[in-house]
């Protein structure tokens, strides 16, 4: 399914500043909901022209004891300690890599409406090389070049993928994850042991959401207790400080 999906985009083979890890890290719906369960989440809000616009996609920034707090896009978030599920994937990131990356910036993306749009990671206090690690379904990645626009790879990561930028690569290009297909997503149900995962959550017809219900205890998701998030896809981003 992943492989299809990605031939469908056209995938191609990355361009010489990225190296696709496939298969990269073992995935599995324990360790997602472990990580969704300890990683300190939030859904931010970005000023657009005057107006604060909730950001689409759940964010965290956590690094070691110095960490510089992160600010872009009228926001600042403050460096959180590394969590325990996050530290083991960091290491074997650091293993894959050859690279030592001291901090993690995290995206969830929740379901097909959660994007970040085109962008470079190129503040002056990042390090050349970042780490890019996407689990649970596969969505869109898209790189294309600063100058030209051109769109140079377009596939689906997800499952373990783990792409690292060298040196250069975001100063010549800009990386996004699209919106992607309405369809089924995972739901986290806070109710069940575990925190049980399933498919069958859809966009309600407002384009809002529309609660499924868990087969294994029946009980709908939005009866659960706070914090009990929904996600589709988890991307840490691994990065050097200079």
């Amino acid at each position: 399914m992943r492989g299809a999906q990605g031939d469908l985009f056209g995938a191609g083979t990355p361009p010489a500043p990225v190296t696709l890890h496939r298969p990269g890290v073992g995935d599995s719906a324990g360790l997602r909901d472990s990580l969704m369960a300890e990683l300190p989440l939030a859904q931010h809000q970005a000023n657009m022209g005057g107006r604060l616009i909730p950001v689409p996609r759940l964010e965290a920034w956590i690094g070691e004891p110095g960490t510089p707090s992160y600010r872009f896009g009228g926001r600042s978030y403050d460096p959180q300690p590394w969590t325990p599920w996050a530290h083991v994937l960091r290491e074997r990131v650091e293993h894959l890599a050859g690279e030592r990356f001291p901090a993690c910036f995290v995206n969830v993306y929740r379901g097909p409406a959660d994007h970040i749009p085109w962008h470079a990671d190129n503040e002056p206090w990042i390090g050349p090389v970042i780490a890019s690690l996407s689990l649970g379904d596969a969505r869109r990645f898209q790189l294309r070049h600063k100058a030209s626009r051109e769109v140079v790879w377009d596939d689906a990561l997800g499952a373990g993928d783990l792409i690292v930028m060298g040196a250069g690569c975001q100063q010549d290009y800009e990386h996004r994850a699209p919106k992607g297909r309405v369809s089924g997503v995972r739901v986290v149900c806070a109710w069940c042991p575990g925190k049980q995962t399933y498919l069958g959550h859809k966009p309600g017809p407002d384009g809002g959401d529309s609660h499924g219900i868990c087969p294994a205890c029946r009980s709908r998701v939005q009866e659960g207790p706070a914090g009990a998030w929904r996600y589709q896809r988890i991307n840490l981003t691994f990065r050097q400080l200079r």
